[in-house]
């Protein structure tokens, strides 16, 4: 359908607009954007994300089923579907009720992770069945069952406009920009000085977990670095148009990299440029909420010069993007944190292994 929201009238009484809210939310797997009470209850619903014309839209994911599988096949089974495919794993009541409601091919069920041995949902109906629809039942590993698959549901551009609209409203300015998908991503300048984690006993560690938490309060929040850009020129725009010079970026130079820095600041670093530049990694937060490390060796990142150990008191350990490209900064450098937010992404999908 063209149009992403629809009414629905129940005739089930209310007494306030939270009774609404909680009634309406339990009559779909969507977002619900208006509640009226009263003695018939109202309920406007919009769906907020998207799929494909042969999935099916459960939350913030995409659902699709497979043909009878070997147990042992079934994730790379999803996984053929794309690399954002896996084999389902249920982790709320939401999940199961909506999924044994909506998703129904007349089959005996579909597997579950999370549970000792191997189990399937219950999906099947009719009086057949032994099990209660929803529930688990055990299956035998070689046995061949449908599967279930999902993956991240992609956002609406409406969604995320409105989404960044009422941050806005909040006092988080937010600018668009290209992700190396071509999805247009809002980003927002957190302007509170934000610290690295730095083990007292290791000068030359740079932690990046609070960096992060900084970014998590946004729905699908992570600290940005230059594998969010399309166009690294977009991180330098984005700082101009929220008049800031430089923000911290989650990422640090290799472990066991202990070069000292060079005091005098006439005295140059001999070491090729590609060489510094291949030495910093950046923490990347994948959709799993788990760190990957991307070496930041690309030259269009990276500030004229820099890196650079000169004329320095502390290890230049950790980074910072400036408006002029990536810098390497001290450890205990104090800064402002760029945030994406509203949706998953996969940066991994993009990355070549070198």
């Amino acid at each position: 359908q063209q149009s992403n929201t629809c009414d629905l009238t129940y005739e089930v009484t209310t007494p306030d607009k939270e009774a609404a809210f909680e009634f309406c939310d339990m009559q779909h797997p969507y977002s619900t954007q208006e509640a009226t009470p009263g003695s018939t209850t109202k309920c406007k619903i919009i769906a907020e994300l998207e799929c494909g014309s042969s999935e099916t839209l459960i939350g913030e994911r995409c659902f699709l089923y497979d043909a009878d599988t070997e147990i042992a096949f079934a994730d790379q089974k999803c996984k053929d579907h794309g690399s954002t495919y896996s084999l389902h794993k249920v982790t709320s009541n939401f999940e199961q009720k909506w999924i044994s409601s909506k998703i129904l091919v007349n089959k005996e069920g579909r597997l579950v992770d999370g549970v000792p041995g191997q189990y399937v949902i219950v999906l099947r109906k009719g009086s057949s069945s032994r099990s209660k629809i929803g529930g688990l039942a055990p299956m035998t590993p070689n046995a061949k069952i449908p599967i279930l698959c999902s993956a991240p549901a992609k956002a609406r551009p409406e969604y995320l406009t409105s989404l960044a609209s009422k941050l806005n409203g909040m006092g988080f300015k937010s600018t668009f920009a290209q992700d190396l998908a071509g999805v247009s991503r809002p980003f927002t300048v957190v302007r509170a000085m934000q610290t690295f984690e730095i083990n007292a006993a290791d000068l030359y560690t740079a932690g990046s977990q609070r960096l992060q938490r900084s970014c998590e309060a946004f729905h699908h929040g992570y600290a940005a670095t230059p594998f969010d850009f399309k166009n690294v020129e977009d991180f330098k725009r984005v700082l101009k148009e929220a008049a800031v010079n430089i923000v911290a970026v989650p990422g640090s130079r290799m472990a066991g990299d202990t070069k000292p820095n060079i005091w005098s600041c006439s005295e140059k670093d001999g070491s090729p440029e590609v060489t510094r530049r291949s030495a910093f990694y950046f923490d990347i937060r994948t959709a799993e909420g788990t760190t990957i490390r991307k070496r930041a060796h690309n030259g269009t990142f990276w500030s004229p010069s820099f890196p650079t150990r000169t004329c320095g008191d502390m290890p230049r350990v950790a980074m910072g993007f400036s408006q002029y490209g990536l810098v390497d900064i001290p450890n205990n450098a104090r800064l402002f944190v760029l945030c994406t937010f509203g949706m998953t992404y996969f940066l991994s999908d993009f990355f070549v292994c070198t």
